[in-house]
């Protein structure tokens, strides 16, 4: 057992941890926000690594996927004020590389005379530092369709991903519907070439976690809500 003291307050193991985490945003939120490119936080040959191993996955797949399939319940937030919440954030830069600190670089833009919108993002998508695009249309379900739509989930999430040469090397599927509680329910679906070991799937899994997490933080400071899933205020206290 760990016990800090000072300021007249006793600080154990799991205080040390918050404060470390609170560190590593910052430190982080420095290095995001120097504009600077992709090859000066990653090399050259970290990224086409990567997307060297995933196209041999998309190979050696013949077609098929799986999803990391987490389902999210939020019980103090509508679906339409989650919404809301992630289509603010996905437009934001700063939102989206603060929502997990997995994010590096981070832009998004709509696509020239359609609906249809992009994201380009820099993170340790499976374990591995990744850069990626970001194509949402119907497009993957369409020509792919690894999972049935559930009709059920009235609000969906759909694109393609794509790697620097832009070989396509993932897909989309996110669903959303209000829940009986008068919050809402997710599925989160980004889908990996089912070659894919088992431990990359869990590394994204936890990655998920904290991102959609993040977009909920975001959502429930702009209706001036704390919420339930936040950190209880005794754990809190000194940070």
């Amino acid at each position: 057992m760990f016990t800090a003291t000072y300021g007249g307050k006793t600080y154990n193991e799991l205080h040390v941890q918050l404060v470390e985490l609170k560190q590593a945003r910052i430190a982080l939120d420095l290095l995001k926000n120097q504009d600077c490119k992709p090859s000066e936080i990653f090399s050259t040959e970290q990224l086409d690594a990567t997307d060297d191993m995933l196209v041999d996955l998309v190979n050696k797949s013949n077609g098929e996927w799986k999803s990391i399939d987490v389902r999210i319940h939020i019980d103090d937030m509508s679906l339409q004020e989650y919404m809301d919440s992630f289509h603010a954030a996905v437009v934001d830069a700063r939102k989206m590389l603060g929502a997990t600190p997995d994010h590096m670089c981070y832009m998004s833009h709509l696509v020239e005379g359609q609906d249809e919108w992009t994201n380009n993002v820099i993170e340790f998508a499976c374990g591995v530092p990744a850069d990626m695009l970001v194509e949402f249309s119907d497009d993957f379900m369409n020509e792919y369709a690894p999972a049935a739509p559930l009709p059920e989930y009235t609000e969906r999430i759909v694109g393609k991903v794509y790697d620097r040469k832009h070989r396509m090397i993932g897909g989309v599927h996110h669903q959303f519907k209000s829940a009986d509680d008068g919050g809402l329910d997710i599925i989160w679906g980004i889908y990996y070439p089912a070659a894919i070991d088992d431990d990359s799937m869990e590394i994204h899994r936890e990655h998920t976690l904290v991102e959609c997490y993040g977009w909920y933080r975001y959502g429930m400071e702009a209706l001036g809500r704390r919420g339930s899933a936040m950190i209880p205020e005794g754990l809190a206290e000194g940070l």
